[in-house]
């Protein structure tokens, strides 16, 4: 099982991105992880490091945002997850 990840800036879509396994993020609460087939959530982004998993892993630096996480049963049941960057831009993607 996999994820479906769309990452949006005010402007533009940043990255869309199939097949993730993992995801980690920062949230006021702390850092957490998403797992494939996870109930739906929405969580407010703090500045930090988003980090997901495909085939190896990427990083990418953001000043706040949301994120929202809902899983589809109709199509392939893959989750899917989309990230809006609301403060600013994201930074340099690293791997």
């Amino acid at each position: 099982m996999t994820m479906h990840l769309k990452i949006l800036l005010p402007f533009r879509v940043f990255d869309d991105i199939p097949n993730v396994k993992r995801i980690v993020m920062e949230t006021s609460d702390g850092a957490f992880g998403l797992l494939p087939q996870r109930l739906d959530c929405v969580a407010a982004l703090v500045p930090g490091i988003f980090t997901y998993e495909t085939e190896s892993e990427h990083y990418i630096a953001i000043n706040g945002g949301f994120s929202s996480a809902s899983h589809s049963s109709v199509k392939n049941r893959h989750s899917h997850l989309t990230m809006a960057v609301l403060f600013g831009n994201v930074g340099y993607r690293y791997q």
